[in-house]
């Protein structure tokens, strides 16, 4: 099965269980602004994850773009205990596409959640859990064109004066050649994210 078919099964799947997750959530049933307030307030680790996840994965129906830093905060959460929860852990260790609700919803923004994205993945506060999902939802994005998103990654490793965003960069790429990239491209992506860039790429 390709990872394609899987991305489109993942987000038939979780938008199925939007609803289910959210009926006894009434703090986030109205506006999208109710679900940003509401996950504005929330942790990621917070008990009540059932709603969070509802929150989440209603916000990336909505298509609010006001709504990214918000998703963004949530990269790196996952689904509370339980089948689902299993389900997707076991995927996202293989590679299999969004299975984490925050990747999901920012994939459907497209380009426009990027920037954000960007800026967690330089982040020193940033988990590494959280890290690893932004690089996930920044390459689904460049997936028709693996080795450019690597290279976009390192070119801002290189041009970053802070010491920390650019290994948090630089790592960044490593990681994206290393699982993001099919077998015919991971010479080329290997090959970007060991490229040094002095200018913007064209």
């Amino acid at each position: 099965m390709t990872r394609r078919v899987l991305l489109i099964i993942s987000g038939i799947l979780l938008s199925f269980t939007a609803l289910a997750l959210g009926q006894n959530c009434e703090k986030m049933q109205g506006s999208s602004a109710d679900s940003v307030s509401y996950l504005t307030k929330a942790k990621p680790g917070q008990e009540d994850g059932n709603c969070v996840a509802a929150a989440i994965n209603k916000l990336g129906e909505q298509h609010d773009e006001s709504a990214i830093p918000v998703l963004v905060k949530f990269l790196g959460f996952q689904y509370p205990a339980g089948p689902l929860g299993k389900r997707n852990l076991e995927a996202r260790k293989h590679g299999f596409g969004p299975t984490f609700p925050a990747e999901l919803a920012l994939e459907k923004f497209g380009n426009r959640a990027l920037p954000a994205v960007l800026e967690l993945i330089k982040s020193t506060s940033a988990s590494r859990e959280a890290r690893e999902s932004a690089v996930a939802v920044w390459m689904n994005f460049y997936k028709d064109n693996a080795p450019t998103g690597v290279a976009l990654l390192k070119q801002e490793a290189d041009k970053t004066k802070d010491p920390f965003a650019r290994q948090n960069l630089g790592y960044a790429a490593f990681l994206a050649q290393l699982n993001w990239c099919s077998p015919e491209q991971k010479a080329q992506c290997k090959a970007a994210a060991l490229a040094h860039y002095s200018s913007p790429l064209q």
